[in-house]
């Protein structure tokens, strides 16, 4: 389920009603955040954060982009280093503790 409700984005507030939002290629994760069963559990889940009653309805929204936001409890992705692959290497690696030496950057 998480999957489906991170291919859309909270688009507001309309009353008691919580608008989610996705765009046309997360089509599918839409109507499976609409389901009845879904839908319930993602109303329960955003009444509790809101600290009031709210209703779920999820649109198709065209030219929407959905930022990735990061989920507590789930680790961050650390950036790749692109130099990885290089300092792994079993001849750089043999030749920077032959001559004792390290990679610096640019």
């Amino acid at each position: 389920m998480l999957t489906w409700v991170q291919s859309g984005t909270l688009l507001g507030l309309e009353g008691d009603t919580a608008v989610l939002g996705f765009p046309p290629e997360a089509d599918l994760a839409r109507e499976a955040c609409d389901k009845p069963q879904q839908r319930g559990f993602l109303e329960q889940v955003l009444s509790a954060v809101a600290g009031r009653a709210l209703t779920v309805r999820c649109v198709k929204r065209e030219g929407l982009v959905v930022v990735p936001v990061a989920v507590p409890g789930e680790p961050a992705v650390a950036p790749q280093d692109p130099n990885a692959e290089f300092k792994n290497d079993p001849l750089i690696r043999f030749a920077l503790e032959e001559f004792r030496a390290e990679i610096v950057g640019s």
